[in-house]
């Protein structure tokens, strides 16, 4: 979860500052012209959207599962387990 935190900020602070000045991102095509300025490669925001989409479903299916492996070894009914696992894994949802 902290590696997925702290990529998630590298994220924020990429796709934000993408850009110099930051207003050129959305005056770059339109008219009127804003000031001149540059962006990053367009390779660099994609490989960081996949990167952050696979650890974003990598912390997904971990914080689904981890329900099972907690209630695994209470002492409780079978059918009872099931029960609290499917009820917590429900956040995940």
């Amino acid at each position: 979860m902290i590696s997925f935190s702290v990529f998630s900020i590298y994220y924020f602070l990429l796709m934000t500052f993408q850009c110099h000045p930051i207003s050129h991102f959305w005056t770059r095509f339109g008219l009127p012209v804003g000031p001149p300025g540059t962006c990053i490669s367009p390779t660099v925001i994609v490989d960081s959207t996949y990167t952050h989409g696979v650890l974003s479903a990598l912390a997904d299916w971990t914080l689904g599962t981890m329900p099972i492996f907690l209630v695994w070894n209470l002492q409780m009914n079978t059918r009872t387990k099931v029960s609290v696992a499917l009820i917590l894994a429900l956040g995940a949802v």
